[in-house]
């Protein structure tokens, strides 16, 4: 399963991509831009990958998980 989100990103930019509500943010507003199929993303059993074309890009990557039902 992928789910691909393309766009043009500058310095500080924050992608929020979320499983259960099944939308992905830049910067506090929707985006449509993105290919593939929302899915149950299971803690602990999957992994998750992040690919770039371009060669000097500095990255922070975090993923959040919240119980459900806590």
């Amino acid at each position: 399963m992928a789910l691909t989100f393309t766009g043009d990103f500058e310095d500080g930019d924050v992608i929020v991509i979320d499983m259960d509500d099944m939308t992905i943010t830049k910067n506090g507003t929707q985006v449509y831009t993105f290919s593939g199929a929302f899915f149950p993303f299971i803690v602990g059993a999957g992994g998750f990958v992040y690919t770039d074309d371009e060669s000097a890009r500095s990255v922070a990557v975090s993923v959040t998980h919240k119980d459900r039902w806590a």
